[in-house]
């Protein structure tokens, strides 16, 4: 992954910014294939996970991370990328660029359905609007408590699939649940596991059983996968409910009681300045340094670069011995074909985007009860006293008139006999 991702830049709680050249970023596997992750919280902040290989977070790494988030373009996420566009191999698709995904990382996001495109030669400021939805804990806990399928929701207590739960780093979700129906429907249907149903980080039984018993669907039963995986959450498929453990029962897949949901605004601009980029160094020598040191060193990778830029394309890199020990050169002694290679190259291949969240403040949605207990009772007193009269007083009335009755027929009874 480091010959895609060129840097990632993060400001930690301190205030110190950090910058990681050639960042080799976390394997996500999903619905669109093998992604590269990045969780600031394990990769940066955790001072017991930012110096472990990603391949050896835990599931409890994933579950103890806190909810906190610094507002503001300067402490937001910065990523950029080179795609290497000259050698993509073909693909039935019409554009050129990644597909991103913002998602908790503790939930599993299904990408063709919140994914959203960055072109390369573009730089990009893609802003967050955060909506927290909550459910009352009268609703889910306690006495009065609704069940799930009255309220419509799940707890993290209420259900817990197979495979994606907090062993292996997941928290209930329903991207998590629908992950988990696919991959039970598809290992019982085509007796193999989808790629996307790699699990790195556990020790559960029904996990390492996955792993051991059912071989990754290849060749002929890719056709039997993608039957399931063009229909996500389809009801009439049943992959829109999966097995709870807590219960026992295959039951339908709700919305988590308490998430929360980003508005995107996405802004854009031209990538790199062909004025302004041999003096933003550090960025014009990773380039530099890439194509010279790596891509030209290399008979086949040499190949495909040269056959999409043209024979003689590696000899201007060679040609001007800059950016070697340190990014220091100077910009009037900079070879002219070597920039506009660079610039053309940057153009076509290089992304640049920064991911943060605008307000300080987010807005919450909270959903309780349409009457509590005490406010039903009281509307059932009021009615009762409206429309029969009917009150505190009338009820030891009734109870002195009662009590008075049956004492009086005693003593009929008594004089009679």
């Amino acid at each position: 992954m480091g010959d895609l991702v060129l840097k990632v830049q993060w400001r930690l709680a301190n205030g110190t910014s950090m910058a990681y050249l050639r960042y080799n970023a976390a394997q996500s596997h999903t619905d669109y294939g093998v992604c590269c992750s990045i969780f600031p919280q394990l990769d940066f902040e955790n001072p017991d996970t930012r110096d472990v290989d990603t391949s050896d977070y835990t599931g409890k790494d994933f579950m103890d991370i806190k909810a906190g988030v610094r507002s503001g373009d300067i402490n937001g996420l910065k990523v950029i990328l080179d795609l290497e566009g000259y050698e993509y191999a073909y693909y039935p698709r019409g554009a050129k660029g990644v597909t991103v995904a913002l998602a908790d990382p503790r939930d599993r996001p299904v990408i063709r359905q919140r994914g959203f495109l960055i072109s390369p030669g573009t730089e990009n400021r893609v802003l967050m609007k955060i909506t927290k939805f909550i459910t009352d804990t009268d609703i889910t806990e306690g006495f009065w408590a609704f069940p799930p399928s009255r309220r419509i929701c799940y707890t993290d207590k209420d259900f817990v699939p197979q495979y994606y739960n907090a062993d292996t780093g997941f928290r209930y979700e329903i991207s998590n649940c629908m992950y988990d129906a696919m991959v039970t429907k598809i290992i019982n249907t085509c007796n193999c596991r989808p790629p996307f149903a790699t699990f790195t980080r556990s020790d559960n039984k029904l996990v390492l059983e996955l792993m051991t018993k059912y071989p990754v669907c290849v060749k002929e039963s890719l056709f039997c996968l993608k039957n399931f995986t063009n229909h996500w959450g389809n009801e009439n498929r049943d992959l829109d409910k999966t097995l709870n453990t807590q219960t026992g029962k295959v039951s339908e897949c709700y919305q988590a009681c308490n998430y929360q949901s980003e508005q995107l605004f996405t802004s854009s601009s031209q990538y790199p300045s062909k004025n302004t980029f041999p003096e933003r160094k550090n960025s014009f020598c990773q380039i530099v340094k890439k194509v010279r040191d790596e891509v030209c060193k290399n008979r086949f990778r040499r190949r495909s670069f040269e056959d999409h830029y043209g024979a003689n394309e590696c000899a201007k890199y060679e040609f001007q011995n800059i950016c070697t020990e340190n990014y220091e050169f100077e910009i009037e002694n900079l070879d002219k074909e070597l920039q506009d290679s660079v610039i053309h190259y940057a153009r076509d291949n290089v992304i640049s985007f920064k991911i943060f969240v605008g307000d300080p403040y987010y807005t919450q949605i909270v959903r309780s009860r349409k009457i509590s207990m005490p406010q039903m009772l009281g509307t059932i007193g009021g009615l009762i006293g409206l429309c029969i009269g009917f009150s505190v007083v009338s009820l030891v009335e009734v109870f002195y008139f009662v009590t008075t009755m049956c004492s009086t027929c005693s003593c009929k009874k008594k004089s009679h006999s």
